[in-house]
């Protein structure tokens, strides 16, 4: 248990580690940027200069000449640039963003150092060449960066973007317990509820978004009320009481799984999810020898 416990503290400390310093790269800009830019490209096109966006240390829309990378792309690539990618992304836009990853110029001769497999990465729709590694986190990762970046730098619209809409939702979430704090608006109108928060207040959302809390511990607020929410919660926890007391460890472990999902997602609202935690629930804290300490 004890080599246990120092494996995995000495993971979460590395991997912290690792992460804070990808963070502090990825936000803090090129000494480039602190000089007067290029005005011109290699061919004395005019570039477009835009500090707003940052990705990997560099501006997304600076030093770009869209001239330049629509003529070159034609040359490296048999998908149309005003076309999409295999994400259903502009290929326009994942184009610079990952010349931008790479701290290329978005020019002639920024697509002429790329790759036939960076090429194949953009067709694919990978906007950021550091995504690949770390069993698909990095990834991850990067992408709430990028989210991120996307909000500091004046971004409204962040449909798609997980992080951002899950605070949009939470946001909505909070509005509706203050309009009805004690009873809520009942489990079958939570979601025209929301939907009519977010037609109301403008929400940057598009209306294939408009979804619920995503967090079940909302979802209860907002359908139950303050009364429903607190039973909702007592039956819960309560048992995780009883568990600690009997030193029912595979109980803890899962309840802290579905305790955690249950912050992103509104688990008890699909079959899944009420399969899930019914079955796993009930199995861990009551199928147990009686002799077990």
């Amino acid at each position: 248990k004890r080599i246990a416990a120092l494996v995995l503290v000495a993971g979460m400390v590395i991997l912290g580690y690792m992460l804070s310093i990808t963070w502090h790269q990825y936000f803090t800009a090129d000494p480039v940027y602190s000089r007067p830019l290029s005005l011109k490209t290699a061919s004395g096109k005019e570039y477009h200069h835009q500090l707003d966006l940052i990705e990997n240390g560099h501006y997304v829309h600076a030093f770009v000449c869209e001239s330049e990378l629509r003529t070159q792309w034609r040359l490296k690539s048999k998908v149309n640039i005003d076309s999409f990618d295999q994400k259903g992304h502009p290929v326009y836009e994942t184009l610079i963003r990952y010349l931008n990853s790479r701290g290329l110029p978005k020019d002639s001769a920024g697509i002429i150092q790329l790759s036939a497999t960076d090429v194949r990465n953009i067709e694919n729709g990978m906007a950021n060449f550091r995504y690949a590694g770390w069993f698909g986190l990095r990834m991850r990762f990067y992408q709430l960066m990028y989210e991120v970046a996307f909000m500091r730098s004046g971004g409204k619209n962040a449909s798609g973007h997980s992080v951002m809409m899950k605070l949009e939702f939470w946001k909505a979430a909070f509005s509706l317990i203050i309009q009805k704090p004690i009873m809520g608006y009942g489990v079958g109108d939570v979601p025209d509820s929301f939907k009519q928060y977010y037609k109301f207040n403008n929400s940057w959302l598009q209306t294939k978004w408009w979804m619920t809390a995503h967090n079940q511990y909302l979802y209860w607020a907002v359908s139950l009320g303050l009364i429903g929410w607190i039973m909702s919660m007592l039956c819960f926890f309560g048992p995780l009481g009883y568990a600690y007391v009997r030193k029912n460890l595979p109980f803890m472990l899962y309840f802290s799984i579905a305790a955690l999902a249950m912050l992103t997602e509104d688990m008890l609202t699909t079959q899944a999810g009420v399969s899930f935690v019914a079955f796993f629930y009930s199995f861990f804290l009551f199928c147990r020898p009686k002799n077990t300490p």
